[in-house]
């Protein structure tokens, strides 16, 4: 069993986090994959920064994503999004197996720690410490390429109220 777990902080709440990590679709913003929705709960109202935790629940959980990386294209399956967690796992036929993904979220007074944990089994004939080299990789690039995007709309953000507050002078 491989196990790869990593964690950063975001100077951002929960909610929004947590938000970013449930736009299904928009995922290869920070991963090194294309993300595309096969089948999602049929529920009226599809927020992806609904607050309340019933609303993500009926929303996402259930959910089947697509996969499709340079090297493997599987199916993700989201099983449970709680106040604190978001938890997938592959479905059908891949290279690995037994995999689940828990990513964790823990407020904190200058933002949100994440803890994004993978375990899976390596297939027999490759060997499972260049497997949990190339998923630290990928985490460790995730959070790269989030902090970047955070930095880089907090700076459109701060560039958009500059300019108001100059308008009503």
């Amino acid at each position: 069993m491989v196990e790869v777990s990593r964690s950063h902080r975001f100077p951002i709440a929960k909610e929004h986090i947590m938000a970013l990590f449930l736009e299904h679709e928009q995922l290869d913003r920070f991963f090194d994959a294309k993300f595309s929705i096969v089948s999602a709960p049929s529920v009226n109202n599809k927020q992806p920064h609904a607050s309340n935790l019933s609303t993500l629940q009926a929303q996402h959980e259930g959910l089947i994503r697509k996969v499709s990386t340079p090297l493997l294209t599987f199916n993700e399956k989201v099983l449970a999004v709680q106040a604190n967690l978001i938890r997938y796992c592959i479905i059908g036929e891949c290279l690995i197996s037994d995999h689940q993904g828990d990513i964790v979220f823990t407020e904190n007074n200058s933002g949100c720690k994440v803890n994004y944990t993978i375990r899976c089994k390596a297939p027999r004939w490759f060997p499972s410490f260049l497997l949990k080299l190339i998923l630290n990789d990928m985490i460790k690039k995730a959070f790269k390429r989030l902090t970047a995007w955070l930095n880089q709309h907090e700076n459109i953000h701060q560039q958009e109220q500059a300019v108001g507050t100059s308008r009503r002078k």
